[in-house]
């Protein structure tokens, strides 16, 4: 009973993926891929950890240079 469309879940260990996962999959393994992996098995199979992927993440959104990732609205209003 997922709320995500088409009850998406990590092909690993089954986790509902969230709009993150799934671009996170596309940026860093396949742009046409059908399944996913969650931040989680991301992590692992990257062999890094979540906190570093998280990391990059923000670095993209800060920097604009990912159209999977672009900046949030709060952080355009740093004043």
């Amino acid at each position: 009973m997922s709320e995500l469309p088409n009850d998406k879940t990590c092909r690993q260990c089954g986790a509902p993926l969230s709009y993150t996962d799934i671009c996170l999959h596309k940026k860093l393994l396949s742009r046409s891929a059908v399944t996913f992996f969650c931040m989680d098995c991301m992590a692992v199979y990257c062999n890094t950890t979540r906190e570093r992927l998280e990391a990059y993440i923000a670095h993209l959104r800060k920097t604009g240079t990912c159209s999977l990732f672009p900046p949030l609205p709060d952080e355009n209003n740093e004043e």
